[in-house]
C-alpha cells in the first residue's frame, strides 16, 4: 500500500537527500501534478536522482509508484477535476472574448467524457438505406454527405 501523496509535505528544513521514500515520492507527485504529466518534468531522472541522493532507476520506480497511486486513488475524481478545470478555462476565455477557443475546450471536454464512458460515443460509421432513389443526408464522423 502506498502513502497518500496529497497529505505528505516534506519539511522545508530537511534536505531532499534526507527525505523518506514517502516524502520523496510525495514531492515527485507534486512535481508531476504541476507539470501536467511526468514527461513534462523539467529535470531528467538522473538530475532528480542527484537531488534526492538516489539512482535514476529509483526515481523511475518512484514515478511508477506515484502514477500507480494516482490512477488507483484519483481516477474516481477525474470527472469532477475535469469539470472544474473546464469551467475555469471556459470562464477565462469568455472573459477575454475568445469564444472559438472556449468552444474548442468544450468539444475536447465532451471527447474526454466519451473516452471515460461518461457520454455515449459517436458511431464511427452509420449504415443507411433508402427506397425509391430519394436523396439521403448521412452524417459520418460529423461530416455531412449528400447522396
Amino acid at each position: 500500500m502506498h502513502a497518500n501523496y496529497r497529505e505528505i509535505n516534506p519539511p522545508d528544513d530537511k534536505p531532499p537527500e534526507d527525505y523518506t521514500t514517502a516524502e520523496r515520492q510525495a514531492e515527485i507527485f507534486d512535481m508531476i501534478e504541476r507539470a501536467g504529466h511526468y514527461r513534462n518534468l523539467q529535470r531528467s531522472y538522473s538530475q532528480l536522482g542527484e537531488q534526492y541522493g538516489v539512482t535514476k532507476q529509483q526515481i523511475r520506480k518512484d514515478i511508477v509508484r506515484v502514477l500507480d497511486w494516482k490512477e488507483e486513488h484519483l481516477s474516481p475524481h477525474a470527472k469532477a477535476e475535469l469539470e472544474t478545470l473546464k469551467t475555469k478555462a471556459i470562464e477565462e476565455l469568455l472573459d477575454r472574448g475568445e469564444v472559438a477557443e472556449a468552444y474548442e475546450i468544450m468539444a475536447e471536454h465532451y471527447k474526454n467524457l466519451q473516452s471515460m464512458g461518461e457520454e455515449p460515443a459517436e458511431p464511427d460509421q452509420l449504415e443507411v438505406s433508402g427506397e425509391g432513389g430519394d436523396a439521403l443526408n448521412v452524417t459520418i464522423n460529423h461530416e455531412t454527405v449528400d447522396e
